[in-house]
């Protein structure tokens, strides 16, 4: 299949489509990571006195999903051969992503 091996910006059509299937990939097990995690503690949560478990399931049920995603998107782009000058806006995004989740769960 030729179409596969067009290229934009140094990556082929192939390359952006096993991205994708590791932005999915990694989002959907993130999700099901934290839904199995959630449905564990918090009952535990409940029935114990100390506050840790508590702040952890509340952590992880404030957990967005916007943040799932750039985590997924970070991980899926990693694989692309990308120029050094996109490396600072990929970061940057990263961070600012990061530093709104922490601001939700400190809220």
């Amino acid at each position: 299949m030729e179409i596969l091996l067009l290229e934009w910006a140094g990556n082929s059509l192939r390359e952006y489509l096993i991205a994708l299937v590791i932005v999915v990939a990694s989002l959907t097990v993130m999700r099901i990571l934290r839904n199995m995690l959630i449905a564990r503690l918090r009952p535990i949560a409940d029935t114990t006195k100390t506050q840790l478990d508590d702040l952890a399931a509340n952590l992880l049920q404030s957990t967005r999903s916007w943040f799932l995603f750039g985590m997924s998107f970070y991980i899926g782009i990693r694989s692309l051969d990308m120029p050094e000058s996109a490396d600072d806006p990929v970061s940057v995004l990263v961070l600012f992503i990061t530093l709104l989740q922490v601001a939700t769960w400190s809220n």
